[in-house]
């Protein structure tokens, strides 16, 4: 950060880390509540196999855990949220345009990828760093954010 660059404003830090939350959270553990009848009934699938895309998601999250928490003990939190929406953006773009289930397997595994590097874990070294700049007071409202963020994302 330059000498003379003002930080960012704590609200928005915790408005932009608790949306990124709410859609992390959305678009990949409560998806299957939403889409996975469509999904089936378009595909012909089984359903064990299109819900199962989220053992995969929450399986490859949970092996890339450790590796996730080396790389934000030496770069930060920022880097490992940039991937995480990145990771998203391909993983859910490839749901969208899959005609075959090993794609479409394949797209969890990418979800996995967001998941892992974004779900929770992640955020609040982001949010360490931001505390560092923007003193102690991000750290609860996130905090409180985070914990509310299932019900926007729940389905109805």
């Amino acid at each position: 950060m330059a000498a003379d660059a003002r930080p960012l404003d704590r609200r928005v830090v915790i408005t932009a880390l608790g949306i990124a939350q709410i859609l992390a959270w959305g678009t990949s553990f409560y998806f299957p509540a939403v889409f996975a009848e469509p999904i089936v009934k378009d595909t012909g699938w089984s359903l064990g196999f299109v819900v199962g895309g989220t053992s995969i998601g929450l399986l490859t999250a949970g092996l890339i855990s450790p590796q996730v928490g080396r790389i934000i003990d030496v770069r930060g939190g920022r880097p490992i949220l940039l991937a995480s929406s990145l990771f998203y953006a391909a993983g859910l773009a490839l749901v969208g345009l899959s005609h075959a289930l090993p794609v479409y397997l394949f797209a969890w595994v990418l979800i996995g990828l967001g998941m892992g590097t974004g779900l929770s874990c992640p955020s609040p070294a982001g949010r360490s760093e931001a505390k560092q700049r923007l003193e102690r007071r991000v750290f609860a409202p996130v905090s409180v954010t985070r914990t509310f963020l299932h019900g926007p994302s729940a389905p109805v």
